[in-house]
């Protein structure tokens, strides 16, 4: 048991075995059988046992493991264990007691494909599986049927699981099962934000983001989710658009999405030729709060970078139709809706600093031309850990507005410009990683006799922005810069940044 199990396989060999002679009575039931009969290994396990050794099986189970453990509802007996694997994704074993029987646990589950139970001593005979619904039927038929008319009036979740799987196995959703999520779409504020948000990020995790939000727009489960997109739907951009705002937003996602994946990206003629660097595929697989990635975060700045187009829709003498200020306004209202679906403050200001920042990229020089030092040194500084995601998205922006009507030739130029940009990025990275600094706070403080404070951070600003274009190059400039400022700044002179102007 030393080593971590190589598969679910291995995992439920390991269970068996240590369940041993108290193996009676004990199913896996759900993902794990559904999985099996598809041929996908699977991360996720339920397991059922009977009511009055369930605790006993539990605590033998972690102290083998000594893995993870949480009670997630001690009354009805739920809990939970995180088993570590080979590739660091952890196994997630949930456990239920039987209650009155299987057949009838089954009854109470979700689609007929996750209600097949298979008693652990047979675990590895599939022909041994108890299975009332027809699930293994419809496994093979790639159906997603509900078990009883009521599932989702018991559990509204279900229906964002059943766009999850549906899209996750390329199954279809049969038509009762369709009606009654329509039917029943208004029940999901029912059901707690956490868990709304939880089986969306699992949504977003998978490479073909444009069905999926379609396919929960159909049902107009998309709207209860982020509700202020309503208002995006149908509303008209100018002719260098190709769709409304609405379908612009999605379509913005699954740009992203396809540039952000190496293996959409490469298999895209047009997408391949975007510039890119290895060290950017750690970047977006890191988590930045809660296990969700820069990726999955970005995906959802791509949904609502334009929410606030609708509210800020003017249209001028000359009809030409602008919306300014939507981006601060789209930060605000993301800031609400993600504030609302319980990610973390960390979360919610990478999202809203990307939406800030979103036209940045494309405005750092008139006509596309290579963008000075200065605008690239202004740009790093103020998308912060945003930065890689506002730059690929803004391409994706871009794509989604001209769809069909993307023209090679604007496409060479905007290719040719990025790499511009994404060259000078990834120099200034290295450099700040790699070259000590010229200057640093405390040599502010020594040097010129000033106390800690916000006056040091935006000295350092200044110099560094004037390194970073050449204008200082050793620490005596750097000093001698740093009294010129603060001389302007205590007698009123020329000072343009708005930083400097709240020192004066």
């Amino acid at each position: 048991m030393n080593q971590p199990p190589r598969d679910s396989k291995d995992l439920m060999d390991r269970i068996v075995k240590v369940l041993d002679a108290d193996i009676g009575g004990t199913y896996c039931v759900g993902g794990y059988v559904r999985d099996a009969h598809i041929g996908r290994n699977s991360k996720d396990i339920d397991l059922i046992f009977p009511n009055e050794t369930l605790l006993k099986k539990v605590n033998k189970l972690v102290e083998v493991f000594k893995c993870s453990f949480f009670v997630m509802d001690e009354k009805r007996g739920y809990y939970r264990l995180l088993v570590p694997s080979l590739d660091s994704l952890d196994f997630t074993i949930d456990i239920v007691p039987v209650g009155k029987s299987i057949e009838e646990n089954l009854a109470s589950r979700d689609f007929t494909i996750n209600s097949i139970a298979l008693p652990l001593i047979n675990h590895r005979l599939l022909t041994e599986i108890i299975d009332p619904f027809d699930g293994a039927t419809d496994i093979i038929k790639r159906t997603i049927r509900q078990v009883t008319p009521h599932v989702f009036e018991d559990d509204p979740l279900r229906m964002l699981r059943a766009v999850r799987l549906s899209n996750e196995l390329e199954f279809t959703i049969d038509k009762q099962t369709q009606h009654e999520i329509k039917a029943h779409s208004n029940l999901l504020q029912n059901v707690s934000q956490e868990r709304c948000r939880d089986e969306f990020i699992n949504m977003m995790n998978l490479n073909n983001s444009v069905s999926i939000l379609k396919t929960l727009d159909t049902y107009r489960l998309l709207i209860q989710l982020f509700p202020d997109l309503e208002l995006a739907r149908g509303v008209s951009q100018p002719d260098q658009h190709y769709w409304d705002v609405f379908n612009h937003s999605i379509e913005t996602v699954g740009f992203f999405e396809r540039i952000a994946v190496r293996q959409l990206r490469d298999n895209d003629e047009k997408l391949s030729r975007i510039p890119w660097v290895d060290f950017i595929e750690d970047y977006f697989d890191e988590k930045i709060g809660s296990g969700r990635s820069r990726l999955v975060l970005t995906k959802i700045a791509a949904l609502l970078h334009d929410i606030a187009k609708p509210s800020t829709k003017k249209t001028d003498s000359t009809g030409k139709t602008r919306f300014l200020g939507h981006p601060e306004q789209g930060a605000e209202m993301a800031k609400s809706l993600m504030s609302r679906l319980k990610f973390s403050n960390r979360e919610i200001n990478f999202v809203t600093l990307i939406i800030e920042q979103h036209l940045r990229p494309m405005q750092l020089s008139n006509n596309l031309e290579k963008p000075s030092k200065r605008a690239i040194f202004r740009f790093k500084r103020d998308a912060k850990d945003a930065l890689f995601s506002v730059l690929y998205l803004s391409i994706a922006d871009y794509l989604a507005a001209k769809g069909p009507k993307l023209r090679d030739d604007s496409w060479d130029r905007r290719v040719e410009y990025c790499q511009w940009v994404l060259s000078d990025l990834i120099v200034r990275e290295d450099n700040d990683h790699v070259e000590p600094p010229l200057i640093t706070g405390n040599d502010l403080i020594s040097s010129l006799e000033l106390a800690p404070g916000p006056l040091i951070g935006l000295l350092l600003d200044e110099i560094h922005e004037a390194i970073a274009i050449g204008d200082i190059t050793d620490k005596e400039l750097a000093l001698q810069y740093a009294e010129e400022l603060i001389r302007k700044i205590k007698s009123n002179e020329i000072v343009t940044d708005r930083r400097m102007e709240e020192l004066r």
